[in-house]
């Protein structure tokens, strides 16, 4: 076992997080501190997972890796072709968003509108609009 590499997390709801213990927790003879949040890459759906299950975490780590890219293609996106912008979006951004969606599954709407608001920001550069115009099904 590798230590450096090995993680464990305590699931609560948010009413019983401070009656989880804190202390460390011998694994193989090697002490190992519980962390608040965990990448689990176990099954084929890999993603982030925080001690109270809210997928806080996962959202906010796909979403600011959506906009980081968006923002560098809104750098390009006036010196490549449209079916290259196209073809970066879908592999760069939406890609992203489509990995481990199947986690996205009973989310709040808080989240799924904040997933959404990366989706929409990709139409606004392939169709070079406005950050404040709306994005509708006349576009697609």
């Amino acid at each position: 076992m590798n230590v450096t590499k090995t993680e464990f997390l305590w699931c609560s709801s948010r009413q019983r997080m401070h009656q989880l213990p804190a202390s460390p927790v011998l694994i193989s003879g090697n002490s190992v501190d519980p962390a608040s949040v965990v990448h689990s890459c176990v099954t084929l759906e890999s993603g982030w997972i925080d001690r109270g299950l809210s997928m806080s975490t996962h959202v906010t780590k796909i979403v600011s890796g959506c906009f980081a890219v968006l923002r560098q293609l809104y750098s390009i996106c006036r010196s490549v072709s449209w079916e290259s912008l196209i073809a970066l979006v879908v592999s760069l951004v939406l890609a992203r968003l489509d990995h481990c969606n199947a986690v996205h599954v009973g989310l709040p709407a808080y989240q799924l509108h904040r997933l959404l608001s990366a989706i929409s920001a990709a139409a606004r550069i392939i169709y070079r609009t406005s950050r404040y115009d709306h994005v509708t099904s006349r576009h697609c």
